[in-house]
């Protein structure tokens, strides 16, 4: 596990990342899974708030989530309209 580390490609060979130190390193892999946060794009949601007269914000305006909540909020934004 490394934590900090920004992956820059994945090879056949495996991932190549930089780590804390800044040091390029490759770690030999032939399966990679990538778990990375994520984070609510609200400032440029906002920038649509005058755009209409009925607005609202749905799924990951709101907060990043899953699919479901993403089409209910979505489901209840339309339904105000």
């Amino acid at each position: 596990v490394h934590v900090r580390a920004r992956c820059t490609k994945i090879t056949p060979e495996g991932l190549v990342f930089v780590g804390e130190d800044g040091q390029e390193r490759l770690m030999e892999a032939d399966t990679v899974v990538l778990a990375a946060g994520m984070r609510a794009r609200i400032d440029e949601a906002m920038a649509f708030a005058g755009c209409a007269v009925q607005w609202a914000q749905a799924g990951d305006c709101i907060r990043p989530a899953n699919v479901l909540m993403a089409v209910r909020t979505g489901f209840d934004a339309a339904n105000q309209i």
